[in-house]
């Protein structure tokens, strides 16, 4: 089979962050099927610009990531956290990706990843004239998530963002849903959509051990500390402002520290506030490669989970909750529905009512004073992992969902 992954911000698989996407096409790949993938000039957490010693007139940018060979369009200038210049890449990727497609050659499906929401309508538009299949990979519901996070307001964008939402919803012809949550909301406006539910995965190194542990703590003088660790986005959907207050009431117990590694728009503002609050037990750190991030996993004893209460999120599940619970850490997060569902079920972690500092930082406390806890859950987790969260297992059902949706002897062939 052929298959085309349209994503604006695809991470190379050594990149900073999860990469579901190259993890997924790297797996296709194997399996024998023809995936290229189509792509901005930025990675969401690696700001570096891909493709920047090539000519700077070519209209597409030609790059190997492994196996898997990505054309990459002009983006725009994302090299700062400026919204305005988000909102502007948005829409000049939507216009220029076109022609990353034509040059990706005809498949058999696209595969379009969101958000951003927008460059799918342009995957629809290809889709149609080459006569391939539509299938949306919708990670995040918008527009309700920036509508909810106050990100947008103006009545009219978010009218027409959400008919263009229904509109893609209801020409798909189908649509992977990360979560169940997302399911549910692409179902309460499009009934008829054919959905799968794959929960993101990951696929974890095997080369992480106690003299790892060890060096990474002596490296960063965390010896004598428990070390609660958050990695991933540092955005306004995470909530970490109460990461602060957390830290601040837990500032008499010097044994604990947490630990922040990642980039985002909310990244200056909180290195900001801690400073003000002076607090010795909070470090910052910045995004770390694929590769090195499981260096500082087997380094810390708690994995640190945030997310802010709203209806929208009681369906969600961050991925940075995958990659602790692959790494065997205890798993801190927020009390809704769905995270609940999974780390109540295998009792890999512990939860904390969304939105209280002091509930957070009673809940790390716990954690730190019971190392005997710590390891128990930690082994839980890693059968969550196992369970739930195994890339070898999503990418037989999303590849048996795409022959499904293909629907003919053709796509059996590269």
């Amino acid at each position: 089979m052929k298959i085309t992954i349209l994503s604006q911000y695809y991470q190379r698989s050594a990149s900073p962050g999860i990469s579901l996407l190259a993890d997924t096409a790297a797996a296709l790949s194997r399996n024998g099927h023809a995936v290229r993938v189509v792509a901005g000039r930025y990675g969401y957490m690696d700001r570096r610009k891909f493709g920047a010693r090539q000519n700077p007139w070519s209209i597409v940018y030609r790059e190997q990531d492994g196996e898997i060979e990505v054309f990459r369009t002009n983006s725009g200038n994302e090299e700062s956290r400026s919204r305005l210049r988000r909102i502007i890449s948005y829409f000049l990727f939507t216009f220029t990706c076109i022609a990353g497609l034509f040059a990706a050659g005809r498949p058999h499906v696209v595969l379009a990843s969101s958000p951003p929401l927008f460059p799918a309508l342009t995957a629809w538009v290809y889709a149609r004239i080459v006569g391939a299949k539509l299938v949306l990979e919708i990670r995040d519901l918008w527009p309700e998530a920036v509508v909810t996070l106050g990100v947008v307001r103006n009545r009219m964008i978010i009218r027409a963002t959400e008919t263009l939402e229904v509109f893609l919803y209801r020409h798909a012809d189908a649509v992977i849903a990360l979560t169940n949550g997302v399911a549910e909301g692409v179902r309460h406006k499009t009934p008829s959509a054919n959905i799968l539910v794959a929960r993101c995965a990951v696929e974890r190194p095997t080369n992480t051990n106690t003299e790892t542990r060890e060096a990474v703590r002596r490296d960063q003088g965390w010896s004598k500390q428990v070390v609660a660790l958050y990695a991933g986005t540092l955005g306004y959907a995470n909530d970490l402002s109460i990461v602060l207050q957390a830290a601040d009431a837990l500032r008499n117990y010097p044994h604990l520290c947490i630990v922040l590694i990642g980039d985002g728009v909310y990244r200056h503002e909180l290195e900001l506030e801690a400073r003000r609050l002076d607090l010795a037990n909070v470090k910052f750190l910045p995004p770390l490669s694929r590769a090195s991030i499981w260096d500082y996993y087997a380094a810390a004893d708690i994995g640190l989970c945030t997310l802010s209460k709203c209806e929208l999120f009681e369906g969600a599940v961050p991925t940075k909750l995958v990659d602790y619970a692959a790494a065997g850490l205890p798993i801190v997060a927020p009390r809704l529905r769905e995270i609940e569902s999974i780390v109540s079920f295998y009792d890999c972690g512990r939860l904390y009512s969304a939105g209280s500092p002091e509930a957070l930082a009673q809940t790390m406390l716990d954690l730190a004073d019971h190392p005997e806890l710590r390891q128990r859950l930690g082994e839980r987790s890693r059968c969550a992992a196992a369970n739930e969260f195994s890339i070898d297992e999503r990418t037989r059902r999303v590849e048996s969902f795409l022959f499904q949706v293909c629907g003919d002897a053709e796509a059996t062939a590269v």
